[in-house]
């Protein structure tokens, strides 16, 4: 029809001037705009029925945080297969897949810096199967989630930075938690000889970050559990007789521990003078799946599972054997941080410790004892030398016990087989190679 009018009107143009003919031809162009709008309106209403026209737009409308301002830094996973996802590195494509819950009224909220290392994790996972907890945690956008993915569904996300006051203030003030849990830190000792300066300021400074938006913002009824170490006795270890308790010297001998000791007499700064509730817990040695390699028996645990894969000759580098340390499984000691920010007396600390030292030798030995390469060549590396090395490090687990109630797990070999299977599935996913964990 619109061809025979639009010919029609041509001819009719035709006599009568020029002028004439040009506008006949822009109202024809006019018609076949409206007649195409027209035509794609009518098939997106065939694809779409009209009882769906709701969700439509539903879908087509951001989500909005029911909790908090439309411009909270908060971002919430949909779905286990998205959190599966995150781990490929792509940071700003893991903000995008995500969704809101909503909060019920009874819930206490909790906020976890360092949410996505081996400590945050582990809490995160207690809290939510306690349940009756609003779970928040602090990301930098370059931190994996992968730790998180029996969680991620069920917490809330701040991507910024612990050493941005302005960010951290913000976000204590919108999410207004009934407990902080602080595991955000460079917390390795062996990192801070390298870099000494990162590790005092994102150590300390982090850590002012938390304490002066609860100064500011009168949250004294905010408790906060602050992440302390065995590092800060440093010295005290060569003199001391038995296990160590929370009242002997302070006497850091690493960066990382003077880090520490900072951070710890800045907390109860705090508590004297603004009030602001602080519990310490002095970890010892922790360990579990979800660390990185920077620590000893991870990194024995990744050279095996790379040996045994044949991605490296049968040769373990290792550093100083000649040291005893007091290991808790990260998964056993979780419940007890937990516990603590609600027994814990403020202003004081608690040593996270089983007790018991286990010789780095014999940790090796156990390592090597459930391998499925036999004859592995143990060689000494200089590079993993410290410049000071505590000889023992035991700690006095009586105040915690006396407090929680708590038993040491005593199953080290079942740790230690946990973090082999852990690394055996990096290995796996790295290299693209099946894997099949060994059981218990």
């Amino acid at each position: 029809r619109f061809v025979v009018t639009t010919w029609m009107m041509d001819e009719m143009s035709g006599s009568s001037g020029p002028l004439l003919h040009w506008v006949v031809h822009l109202i024809a162009l006019l018609i076949i705009c409206v007649l195409l709008i027209g035509r794609f309106e009518t098939s997106d209403n065939k694809a779409v029925p009209r009882n769906s026209v709701r969700q439509r737009h539903a879908a087509a409308k951001p989500s909005q945080n029911l909790r908090a301002k439309p411009s909270q830094n908060i971002e919430r996973a949909s779905s286990a297969k998205a959190a599966l996802a995150l781990t490929a590195h792509n940071k700003p494509a893991a903000a995008a897949a995500t969704t809101g819950r909503r909060l019920m009224s009874s819930e206490k909220k909790v906020l976890i810096t360092g949410i996505t290392g081996m400590i945050g994790s582990a809490v995160a996972e207690v809290l939510h199967n306690q349940g009756g907890n609003e779970i928040h945690g602090l990301v930098r956008w370059r931190s994996s989630v992968h730790n998180l993915k029996k969680v991620l569904r069920h917490i809330n996300l701040h991507y910024g930075d612990i050493q941005d006051p302005h960010f951290m203030h913000k976000m204590i003030d919108e999410v207004r938690p009934d407990v902080i849990y602080h595991f955000a830190a460079q917390a390795y000792n062996g990192v801070s000889w390298d870099s000494p300066a990162y590790t005092l300021t994102a150590n300390i400074i982090g850590t002012l970050n938390i304490l002066e938006p609860l100064r500011v913002l009168k949250m004294k009824q905010c408790m906060l559990v602050v992440a302390g170490s065995s590092t800060e006795y440093g010295h005290t270890t060569s003199f001391w007789e038995g296990p160590i308790p929370e009242t002997a010297p302070l006497i850091p001998v690493t960066p990382y521990g003077v880090s520490k000791v900072t951070t710890e007499m800045l907390c109860r700064q705090y508590f004297l003078n603004y009030k602001i509730p602080v519990v310490i817990v002095r970890f010892f040695v922790h360990v579990g799946t979800g660390h990185t390699e920077n620590q000893a028996i991870q990194s024995f645990c990744l050279q095996v599972a790379e040996i045994e894969a044949g991605i490296r000759p049968p040769v373990l580098k290792v550093g100083n054997l000649d040291t005893a340390r007091d290991i808790t499984d990260i998964h056993d000691a979780a419940p007890v941080v937990v516990q603590l920010s609600t027994v814990g007396v403020p202003g004081e600390a608690y040593n996270m410790a089983s007790q018991k030292a286990i010789k780095m030798q014999d940790v090796l030995n156990t390592i090597l004892s459930v391998s499925k390469v036999p004859n592995i060549k143990v060689e000494k590396d200089a590079s993993r030398l410290r410049a000071y090395d505590e000889k023992v490090l035991l700690g006095d687990n009586t105040k915690v016990r006396n407090a929680t109630g708590w038993v040491p797990a005593p199953n080290f070999r079942r740790t230690v087989l946990d973090i082999l299977n852990y690394w055996r599935g990096e290995v796996a996913i790295r290299y693209n190679l099946r894997y099949r964990p060994v059981s218990h």
